[in-house]
């Protein structure tokens, strides 16, 4: 056989051939397993991703009448606000949230009613008729949308402690102005009244009650 004729080489020939034959599939396994696992690491950052945008929603079991937290910091009743246009209920009646972090979320079940443009003011309507105007920061209509992320958009439907806006705190500071956020009630069922109590509030908690 010529594979066992030293004359011939045929021995080392078959040695170099299956060298050859082992290289090209270690070569072969390389490549072709990178391409297989690369859709399997795209579903990954997929499932990542959407896992990231679920935490913008709140599994919660809302309560009758309960107004939860839009944001995480300390809330007063509105008359507390340092604009004299929501302290004085202007407006409408509400709560005023001096925050901790730039997180606004929905206080309650809702549709998205309108998005300002420059992003610092969302407002809502409840089932029951109730219209609320979420508004970050006093005076930051003139950042022009500096600073704000908004997460939702008109016609959206969104449950308590849905995330609505992101904004950058120290930004609005630096820019002179207060960073408490209003959450008014424009329109309430008649009869019907926003009851608080100055407290600290954290994601879930009610941070007022519509009597």
């Amino acid at each position: 056989m010529a594979i066992a004729n030293p004359a011939h080489h045929g021995y080392i020939n078959y040695i170099i051939a299956h060298a050859i034959a082992i290289t090209i599939g270690f070569v072969c396994t390389v490549i072709f397993g990178k391409m297989w696992s690369a859709p399997d690491k795209n579903k990954n950052d997929k499932k990542n991703d959407t896992k990231e945008n679920d935490t913008t929603k709140a599994v919660i079991t809302e309560e009758p009448g309960a107004v939860y937290a839009a944001a995480e910091g300390t809330v007063k009743d509105i008359e507390a606000s340092t604009d004299p246009t929501f302290a004085n209920k202007v407006l409408g009646d509400g709560v005023v949230i001096f925050p901790e972090d730039g997180t606004v979320m929905a206080p309650c079940k809702a549709t998205v009613s309108l998005v300002y443009p420059t992003g610092h003011a969302i407002g809502l309507t409840t089932a029951d008729g109730a219209e609320i105007l979420i508004h970050c920061g006093v005076d930051t209509v003139n950042m022009n949308g500096e600073g704000f992320e908004t997460l939702v958009k008109e016609g959206q439907e969104v449950t308590a402690e849905e995330a609505l806006i992101r904004f950058d705190i120290d930004l609005v500071k630096k820019h002179g102005y207060s960073p408490e956020i209003l959450v008014i009630f424009t329109e309430l069922p008649e009869g019907k009244t926003i009851k608080t109590e100055e407290k600290h509030i954290a994601k879930n908690d009610k941070m007022a009650e519509i009597v």
